[in-house]
């Protein structure tokens, strides 16, 4: 018996969305009739795509139909409710957001730098040129020519954002582009900083936090193995 599902739009894939909408154009779908295509979608978004029942919450099974179910929300969905696809994809979801609050506050750690890099103290000259998205970065604009009689264009050319750093005269005098930007302590400092929390971080969060989490999703589950008996041969 061929199964049916009654899904209303707000509840259904952007692609079977967009699929739908475009299946009335013939140069889309020359056949005109979209029965299969809403079945092909039907089938892929109830058989493949996890989904759970929209009352308890509980996974549903593939194809269930006799009760409402619906997708997984990408916003609404917890990390608990994830570990019932399996613990490593709970674990895999919980470890990408602690992961994210960690670079988020070395990022907030490392913001005297970028105050530093923005202000005169570090780069005396604008700037100019600079893409947006670089500024306020290490990127330095202030340098002055300096004379350096044993430096050789082979030692420059080897890099395109070297190659021009180095000037040589008609008469053989040689030069190269030198960097007037700032860098001192106050830098090293909060790099420093950023690295020893990061890194404390990482291994609080790998070897304490993940290990407990990964206890708690595997609890929650109820499977045969909770209620196996081991019998030894004394």
């Amino acid at each position: 018996m061929e199964r049916t599902y009654t899904d209303r739009s707000e509840h259904m894939t952007l692609g079977r969305r967009i699929a739908g909408h475009f299946s009335k154009y013939s140069w889309y779908h020359p056949m005109q009739d979209n029965e299969p295509i809403n079945a092909a979608w039907a089938y892929f978004e109830h058989f493949i795509l996890p989904r759970r029942h929209f009352l308890s919450g509980i996974k549903a099974k593939p194809g269930h139909n006799s009760s409402e179910t619906r997708l997984y929300s990408v916003w609404a969905t917890r990390e608990v409710d994830l570990a019932e696809l399996g613990v490593g994809i709970g674990i895999y979801f919980f470890t990408l957001r602690c992961l994210a609050i960690v670079f988020l506050l070395a990022g907030l750690i490392n913001i005297p730098n970028l105050m530093y890099y923005n202000s005169d103290l570090y780069n005396h000259d604008e700037e100019g040129g600079v893409p947006y998205v670089l500024r306020r970065s290490a990127i330095c604009t202030d340098h002055h020519w300096a004379a350096c009689p044993s430096c050789s264009l082979e030692q420059w050319d080897y890099f395109p954002r070297t190659f021009d750093r180095y000037a040589e005269t008609s008469s053989g005098l040689r030069f190269i582009k030198v960097n007037d930007c700032n860098f001192g302590y106050f830098l090293g400092l909060f790099n420093w900083i950023s690295l020893v929390f990061v890194a404390l971080a990482l291994y609080v969060v790998c070897f304490y936090i993940i290990k407990r989490r990964e206890v708690k999703y595997d609890e929650a589950q109820q499977t045969t193995t909770d209620y196996s008996v081991a019998v030894e041969n004394p």
